[in-house]
């Protein structure tokens, strides 16, 4: 349903978007929006309002209390909703089916397309080829969020 929205959207623009990874950045951003609009969503509930308050009796301006104690403190819950919505965005198909074109075609599309054609074998080691990068990937990722704080030591063990 998506994806056909996305073409019913920007196919009558006058800006020459379908076919272009232009749609496909849009298409993605709409997708995964949600959940990382959740994500930021509690990170701003659990900030309390005193230290706003705090700030401003100290005689901060309401950018230098966004920078120095909004910002760090919601970066966490940024980073978490941002790096699910790219491991969720990588395995997505059904809008990628919709808005491919042959120069941007996307590796789950890729798959597909092995696997149609009957080349099971060539689309089992290129899924397993993809399911190793992204396992990396959010190793990589989760070695990051234990860095700037989402993640720690004693949250993995529970």
């Amino acid at each position: 349903v998506l994806g056909v929205g996305v073409l019913w959207a920007y196919v009558g623009l006058p800006l020459p978007v379908y076919g272009t990874v232009g749609i496909l950045i849009v298409a993605y951003m709409v997708r995964s929006l949600p959940f990382t609009m959740r994500s930021n969503f509690a990170g701003v509930l659990a900030i309390s309002k005193e230290l706003e308050e705090s700030a401003f009796v100290a005689g901060a301006r309401h950018r230098e209390m966004f920078q120095r104690i909004f910002l760090p403190l919601l970066l966490p819950a940024i980073f978490t909703g941002w790096q699910y919505a790219f491991l969720q965005t990588a395995r997505e198909l059904p809008v990628a089916l919709l808005l491919q074109s042959e120069g941007n075609q996307m590796i789950s599309v890729r798959i597909w397309n092995l696997w149609e054609v009957g080349q099971v074998t060539n689309a089992a080691a290129l899924s397993v080829v993809v399911a190793v990068l992204l396992g990396g990937v959010g190793w990589i990722l989760e070695g990051l969020s234990r860095r700037i704080g989402v993640i720690t030591s004693d949250s993995v063990r529970r």
